[in-house]
């Protein structure tokens, strides 16, 4: 009897369309730990106890109540009882975070939808969208060359950075690192897109509820 623990690195990567819905930006249900079980999916607490067996070994873990799963090549979700609230549908899609999560149907565009369904609004413009953070989602989009410039969109869709050609990250704490496509260096911006610390750190990292970031400048 084969089983196996999901991990949450990275496990819906969408080329061009999607970031990743699991790593470091997504929350798993602590007392929900998937573990594979042949074609079966089972739901342990923290004790080790199996509180939710699942007929379908493509579930991934819960976040904000629902999970994502794969059946007949589409991806839906289902609730903590097992039942599908949202059908599979969806040719792409991602776990909630911040009450949104990503879906791509058919031939289509990011769509962020709620957790019962409903589309909140299209991306049309985006090539590659990231999970919410902050309350805002960075986006890529492309020029007329092709060239890859990155903006960000708030939950209601409203775009409030302007694509732009210099690298951004996700927010935290009010702030985002940006790389600069001049000098190649690292700064922050606000929410506002406005460079708030001047790019010149070879990294940044993420700003803690503590208000400090890791950065790297000269080797240090």
């Amino acid at each position: 009897m084969k089983k196996t623990c999901i991990g949450i690195t990275g496990i819906l990567s969408l080329c061009l369309l999607l970031s990743s819905c699991g790593g470091r930006n997504q929350k798993m249900d602590p007392e929900m730990i998937p573990v594979r079980e042949n074609d079966k999916t089972l739901f342990l607490d923290l004790s080790g106890k199996v509180v939710l067996e699942v007929e379908n070994n493509n579930v991934w873990y819960f976040s904000e109540g629902v999970a994502l799963f794969w059946e007949d090549g589409r991806y839906g979700y289902i609730n903590k009882k097992g039942k599908t609230v949202i059908d599979p549908q969806y040719k792409y899609a991602t776990s909630f975070q911040e009450g949104i999560a990503w879906v791509v149907a058919e031939n289509g565009h990011p769509q962020a939808i709620n957790p019962k369904g409903k589309v909140l609004f299209t991306l049309e413009q985006a090539t590659k969208v990231n999970a919410f953070r902050d309350g805002l989602a960075v986006f890529e989009t492309e020029d007329e060359e092709g060239k890859t410039l990155y903006g960000c969109v708030n939950k209601s869709g409203k775009v409030v950075i302007a694509p732009q050609e210099n690298e951004l990250s996700d927010f935290s704490e009010g702030k985002a690192p940006i790389r600069s496509s001049d000098n190649k260096k690292k700064g922050y911006v606000n929410k506002k897109g406005e460079i708030v610390i001047n790019c010149q750190f070879d990294d940044a990292g993420d700003f803690s509820s503590h208000g400090y970031a890791c950065v790297e400048f000269g080797g240090q």
